[in-house]
């Protein structure tokens, strides 16, 4: 009668930490994967979901439209090219992106130089940011902490991408 009793929780056992297992795998997300958009570009938390049309090499680049408006992003150039939001990580060409876009908190941000603490940060070439306006750049935001050279990141209180006369 006790093996009877042990084989069948034995057996319940067996069944159901597997099928445990399957439902947790399905409910979770490994570090560091995106939150995928629907197809209007709506989802909770201002992050939105875009096809790398080019490669983003460096997480916390300046994320700008790519070639297909509305579903590919590339790192932001210097000017001419529209912000859609911070790039938290790299992706390589056809790859799926997340976009934060949203204006609360603090981001990270590539340097494209040293920059001070407390400073207005503008777009600069390859998705890096810097403290240098100039026309056709677009204010992207301002400096909590100093950046000592190119390729350092930073944080930065971000704002509505606004574009330089």
């Amino acid at each position: 009668m006790k093996i009877n009793l042990i084989l069948s929780v034995l057996l319940i056992a067996l069944v159901i930490i597997p099928l445990m297992a399957i439902i947790l795998r399905a409910y979770s997300r490994p570090p560091g994967d995106i939150t995928a958009s629907n197809t209007a570009g709506l989802t909770d938390g201002g992050i939105i979901t875009r096809i790398a049309s080019t490669a983003f090499t460096v997480p916390n680049l300046v994320a700008g439209v790519g070639t297909t408006a509305g579903l590919s992003a590339a790192p932001c150039a210097a000017t001419g090219v529209v912000p859609l939001g911070f790039a938290p990580d790299t992706a390589i060409v056809g790859e799926p992106l997340a976009v934060q876009t949203g204006l609360g908190g603090v981001v990270l941000g590539v340097a494209s130089g040293a920059i001070a603490a407390d400073v207005l940060v503008y777009t600069a070439a390859n998705g890096q940011l810097s403290s240098t306006g100039g026309t056709g750049k677009y204010l992207m935001g301002r400096s909590t902490k100093a950046a000592a050279a190119a390729g350092d990141e930073f944080p930065l209180i971000p704002c509505f991408p606004v574009l330089q006369p």
